[in-house]
C-alpha cells in the first residue's frame, strides 16, 4: 500500500501521522500538568485553612462558652431564683430611673426535646431612652436570660390625653434536661 503512494503523499502522511503523535504527547504531559496544579492548589487551600486553625479553635470555644452560658450549665439556677433575678434588676432599673414596671406574670416552661425552656415577661412603661437603657442592662451587663423578644406599644391615656409608652421584654433560660 505504500508503495503506491508517491514521495509527496507519503510526506503528507508522515506529517499527519507525527501530528496525531504530537497532540497525543501533549495532551498526555498538560493532562499530567493540569492535574498537578489543581492538586497543588488543594494542598494550598488546607495548608491556608491549617494556619488558621487556631483562630478558629479560639473563635469555636468562644461560641462554646456562650452557649454554656445561655444554658446554665457551669450552675444550675432554680426557676424561682431566675425569676427572682429578672425582677430584681428590673424593679431597682425602675425605681432609680423613673419609669414603672405595670406587669409581672408568673414564668412559663415548656420542654422542647432534651431542653426546658422558661419564659418571663416583664412589662415596663417609659420613655424610649429609658426604655432602651433597660434593655441594654438586662442583655449586656446584668445577662439573667437571654433576650428572645422586645415589643413597644404605644397606647392613649385618656386621663392626661397623653400617649405612654410601654416594652414587653419576653426572657427565656434554657436548661438541658438529666435523663438520669
Amino acid at each position: 500500500m505504500l508503495n503506491n503512494l508517491t514521495h509527496k503523499q507519503k510526506y503528507y502522511l508522515l506529517v499527519a501521522g507525527l501530528a496525531l503523535i504530537s497532540i497525543f504527547v501533549i495532551m498526555n504531559v498538560f493532562r499530567r500538568t493540569y492535574q498537578e496544579y489543581t492538586q497543588r492548589k488543594g494542598l494550598q487551600a488546607q495548608i491556608a485553612k491549617a494556619q488558621d486553625a487556631p483562630g478558629q479553635l479560639k473563635a469555636l470555644q468562644k461560641q462554646l462558652q456562650a452557649s454554656e452560658s445561655i444554658l446554665h450549665t457551669n450552675k444550675e439556677l432554680d426557676s424561682t431564683e431566675v425569676h427572682e433575678r429578672i425582677l430584681s434588676i428590673v424593679s431597682h432599673y425602675c425605681t432609680a430611673h423613673q419609669t414603672t414596671m405595670i406587669a409581672y406574670p408568673p414564668f412559663s416552661t415548656s420542654q422542647e426535646g432534651d431542653f426546658t425552656i422558661q419564659t418571663d415577661i416583664v412589662i415596663v412603661q417609659g420613655d424610649f431612652k429609658r426604655l432602651l437603657d433597660l434593655l441594654y442592662l438586662i442583655e449586656r451587663q446584668e445577662k439573667p436570660a437571654k433576650i428572645a423578644s422586645v415589643k413597644f406599644k404605644t397606647t392613649k391615656n385618656l386621663e392626661t390625653k397623653g400617649t405612654e409608652l410601654s416594652m414587653s421584654l419576653y426572657l427565656q433560660t434554657f436548661k438541658k434536661v438529666s435523663h438520669e
